[in-house]
């Protein structure tokens, strides 16, 4: 605050010098003729006939200039009271005058007179001479008037002008941070310094060009900054973003030369782009020394593990390529073969067992169960290309019996666990939510729905309060037997809420479906996708209230972030409503509406021919 103040100290002594002591054409030219002299006076140390002649010429000035012209000598002559009068005076006759009401400001900032200087301050905020309302405003934090939380929005304006004062660029990065905080990344990012320096704290400006979309600044804000893994990632992020795909896979190399083991999205992202460009070799090297470097590190196990899934250890040659091979002869497409680099699932899935040993990662764990699956389903490709085609059913039974396996060890330690009766409600509450949502959902994808909501009654059992209200009293004193009434649990996923629903629909509770999907839409903490949205349209227009149905089509049509595609199903779906309301104009309208949107969408052309065929 020493340094903060004794600048705007330099400022106002800047205001004052910067009145001439002689010139016609500020003042009067009486006036400035008499200012000579009493710099002469002055200059001569009579401070007296100075003072003297001062008092005897005030009736000539005019000008804000010839006040402020006034004031300084009034000050260098140590007459506080009558420079003070002079600048009361001056903006009693000039109100708006940034130079004598700065002048004020600070007179009264540097006598403590706060109250007083509040009422000149706030005229100079986002002025030149802003930085003295900023300095009252942080003298005074912590009043009833100016609370003391400097992440205030209030306070924007204040670090900006102080920063314009003081040169420190550290008023301009608060600033920022609470456009940041109030989520205008656009607003943060115009703070950004025209020239960027390594003093300039890259690292932070980055970061706010990052996420307010501004990619191609963010590398080059990167580029002043000490390198980090993080920058690095940060950087290569961006080149992403911003199309550059050899200026992020250049990224990621570096990255994994610099940090070679700081880094694994390097080695991880390098590993990825190698397999997207066919460079099979790359791909293998960049792979091989993620697992070695992070043997821990699940994206990438699992980046492995698909590896060695999908290239096989050996390739099925002909009977002339065996023959060649025995006599030492080798095709290129042989030595080719030969040179692509394979992993052997099992290493894969060894390197996975050894980390769960030590991590005991709930994601890692799937991982290893999709790997296992991916194997078994070559080896039941391969058995079954001779005998016939592998029984599904039979597949989906085993996989079923391999969730509730992994279930059981994911539960409470010392649970028991019989695939066959299910979970039980103790075991239910140790799992996490990741192994939970798996395995909902692979039991819907295979149609075993009553495992499914087994599954999801005892995990909301065990997270939340339980699903019903309780017992309702008998009636007029009968001792009947009484149902439990079901209500909508609030739920803190989306996914619970997709998987409530979709459950609900598949056992015929449709009242129960769209309670959950309405509740979706009712709470405030999640934002519900596109899915829940359209089945709760799909379940008004199944109910016959269309009007709702075509609503909330239309509602969705407001986001902009669904694609093409989807609109012009929806489109499809209002041009259902509306053929069945016999609004055939309306449903023509909304069925070219999907066609341009996609054409592709035969549904849509095959009703518009049905729809031209009845109107001739």
């Amino acid at each position: 605050m020493k340094a903060f103040t004794a600048a705007l100290c330099c400022l106002v002594i800047c205001v004052l010098c910067f009145v001439p002591s002689c010139s016609s054409g500020s003042s009067s030219g009486i006036f400035a003729e008499k200012l000579e002299v009493i710099d002469a006076f002055i200059g001569a140390e009579d401070y007296g006939g100075a003072w003297r002649l001062l008092k005897k010429n005030k009736k000539y000035v005019r000008s804000p200039r010839d006040y402020l012209s006034l004031i300084r000598r009034a000050l260098l002559l140590d007459k506080n009271d009558f420079a003070e009068k002079y600048m009361r005076k001056g903006l009693s006759v000039f109100p708006d005058n940034q130079e004598l009401l700065a002048v004020y400001a600070h007179f009264l900032l540097s006598l403590k007179r706060y109250e007083e200087a509040a009422k000149y301050a706030p005229k100079l905020e986002g002025g030149r001479y802003g930085s003295l309302y900023a300095e009252l405003r942080f003298r005074t934090a912590g009043s009833e008037k100016n609370p003391s939380d400097f992440l205030s929005p209030s306070y924007i304006q204040a670090y900006i002008d102080s920063a314009l004062t003081t040169g420190n660029g550290a008023y301009i990065r608060n600033a920022a941070v609470i456009y940041a905080l109030q989520g205008d990344m656009q607003a943060a990012f115009r703070l950004h310094p025209k020239t960027m320096s390594v003093y300039d704290y890259p690292e932070f400006w980055a970061r706010v060009s990052f996420d307010s979309g501004n990619f191609v600044q963010c590398a080059e804000d990167v580029g002043f900054a000490k390198p980090s893994p993080e920058l690095s990632s940060l950087a290569s992020d961006a080149l992403l973003h911003a199309g550059d795909e050899r200026g992020a896979v250049l990224a990621w190399i570096d990255s994994t030369e610099r940090f070679p083991s700081s880094n694994p999205a390097s080695w991880y992202n390098a590993s990825r782009a190698a397999l997207k460009s066919g460079s099979m070799g790359y791909a293998y090297l960049f792979l091989s020394s993620l697992v070695r470097r992070f043997p821990d590190y699940v994206p990438g196990l699992a980046a492995y593990g698909r590896f060695s899934v999908y290239t096989p250890l050996q390739t099925k040659e002909h009977i002339f390529s065996n023959v060649l091979r025995e006599k030492g002869i080798k095709t290129l497409s042989m030595e080719l073969d030969d040179e692509l680099p394979r992993v052997a699932p099992e290493e894969a899935l060894a390197r996975m067992s050894e980390s769960l040993a030590r991590t005991d990662d709930a994601s890692l764990a799937l991982e290893k169960l999709k790997l296992q699956w991916r194997v078994q389903a070559q080896a039941q490709e391969k058995a079954h290309t001779q005998a016939g085609p592998a029984d599904s059913s039979a597949s989906a039974r085993k996989k079923a019996a391999d969730i509730w396996a992994l279930l059981e060890r994911r539960g409470n330690a010392g649970a028991a666990m019989d695939p066959s009766a299910g979970l039980n409600a103790s075991a239910s509450a140790g799992y996490d939510p990741l192994t939970v949502r798996f395995a909902l959902w692979n039991f819907c994808r295979y149609g075993m729905i009553d495992e499914a909501a087994e599954l999801f009654d005892l995990w909301c059992a065990s997270r939340y309060a339980p699903e019903t209200d309780g017992s309702v009293p008998a009636s007029e004193g009968k001792n009947e037997q009484v149902v439990p009434k079901e209500r909508i649990v609030p739920f803190k996923e989306e996914w619970e809420y997709d998987i409530g629903s979709y459950i609900a629909f598949k056992q015929g509770r449709y009242a129960r479906a769209e309670d959950i999907l309405t509740a979706a839409m009712n709470n405030k903490n999640i934002k519900p996708g596109e899915s829940a949205r359209l089945n709760l349209a799909l379940l008004y227009n199944g109910s016959s209230r269309r009007v709702q149905a075509l609503a909330l089509y239309r509602k969705i049509l407001e986001d902009d972030r669904i694609d093409k595609k989807l609109q012009a199903e929806i489109y499809y779906k209002i041009a259902v409503i509306q053929r069945e309301q016999n609004e055939n104009r309306s449903a023509v309208l909304s069925l070219n509406q999907a066609l341009a949107l996609d054409p592709a969408h035969s549904r849509s052309r095959f009703m518009l021919k049905q729809l031209d065929s009845a109107a001739d």
